[in-house]
């Protein structure tokens, strides 16, 4: 029963040391971790989002779309396009 107690106790410091660590690792990952970007005000005030619904299914013509979309948002300035796909299937 010596040989048994002894396992457990060192299966306990392995893992209530792997529990530690995990709990370090989500600490620094919550403190160091990707922050979301914020624009200036400035840029906020003048910035739109070209937003473009898309409802066929999606065809290697579906490209010419999604091109002449970009294009003229990058003519216009957009900040960024959002395409809106609800497909068939």
């Amino acid at each position: 029963m010596g040989r048994q107690s002894r396992f457990i106790s060192v299966f306990r410091v392995i893992y209530l040391g792997s529990f530690l660590l995990g709990m370090v690792m989500l600490l620094v990952a919550g403190l160091f971790g990707p922050r979301p970007a914020q624009a200036s005000p400035a840029a906020q005030a003048n910035s739109f989002v070209y937003v473009a619904p898309f409802k066929l299914a999606i065809t290697p013509i579906s490209a010419q779309y999604y091109e002449r979309i970009i294009r003229a948002a990058e003519q216009d300035g957009a900040a960024a396009v959002v395409f809106e796909i609800d497909t068939p299937g």
